[in-house]
């Protein structure tokens, strides 16, 4: 604590604040052409800032240690966002680093030889997906990824991150975990009859909900593959739009989907 009662953290957060508000207070004070050239993305510095990241972060980054897998998601993830590919070492690298944070029985670790986390298993797979390709998604195994997710739920309902401690892990996290699993399998197979060997059709943690629904199927809307499960869709919406649960907007959201992908 410092002396006036505030943290560490407070301090340099406002130091922070500060920079970012004399920033701010020099941009609103010149002229418009000069504020797009000042808004301009350098993305050839871009560029080159994050691929020297994924060689190598310098001593600051000590502290991430057992955050490595989110370090490779946001920097390959950038290099997405700006239409970029890795070179072909960068990639293998990352590919084999990320398997080396792969656990012997399912889920990614902060590093290699750390215990398996539900957050890093989410950064790692995301990067896996991203990067895509026949190497890197069938670096994921899926049956072991499974069962880690089924360990990882508490009989109360929530699910821990790691084997300690239980927390209430955002549903979407879980979801969104899942479709890679999905999409790793339609990848490197090409036959939808093979995602029935995962099983996940009865995944034991999966509660029907219009909110996710929606965001699932414009997903797969998106990917030109929403007509593999029209029927499936269509027997879920008619039923959900009569159980008359009020006040959770299911009845109205249900009937969007019905109309939005005319079925």
């Amino acid at each position: 604590m410092e002396s006036g009662g505030e943290t560490v953290t407070q301090v340099e957060q406002w130091s922070v604040e500060d920079r970012v508000f004399r920033i701010y207070n020099l941009f609103a004070n010149i002229p418009p052409v000069g504020q797009t050239t000042m808004l301009e993305l350098q993305r050839d510095e871009h560029i080159k800032y994050l691929n020297e990241g994924l060689k190598q972060l310098g001593p600051s980054f000590v502290a991430l240690d057992s955050s490595r897998p989110w370090l490779c998601y946001w920097i390959i993830h950038s290099m997405a966002l700006l239409g970029e590919s890795l070179d072909y070492q960068l990639e293998n690298n990352a590919i084999d680093f990320l398997n080396r944070c792969q656990d012997p029985n399912g889920g990614f670790g902060g590093g290699p030889g750390q215990m398996p986390h539900l957050a890093t298993t989410y950064a790692a797979v995301n990067s896996i997906v991203t990067l895509g390709g026949q190497k890197a998604l069938s670096s994921i195994n899926r049956d072991k990824l499974y069962n880690f997710l089924l360990r990882m739920k508490d009989p109360s309902g929530a699910f821990r991150c790691d084997f300690k401690f239980v927390l209430a892990v955002p549903m979407k996290l879980i979801f969104s975990l899942i479709s890679f699993i999905i999409v790793c399998t339609y990848v490197c197979y090409s036959d939808w009859s093979i995602i029935s060997y995962l099983k996940l059709h009865n995944f034991e943690f999966l509660l029907s909900s219009a909110c996710l629904f929606f965001p699932c199927s414009s997903l797969l809307f998106l990917c030109t593959t929403l007509e593999a499960v029209l029927d499936l869709n269509f027997w879920w919406c008619q039923g959900t739009c009569g159980v008359g649960l009020k006040g959770l907007g299911i009845n109205v959201s249900t009937r969007v989907i019905l109309v939005r992908f005319h079925i």
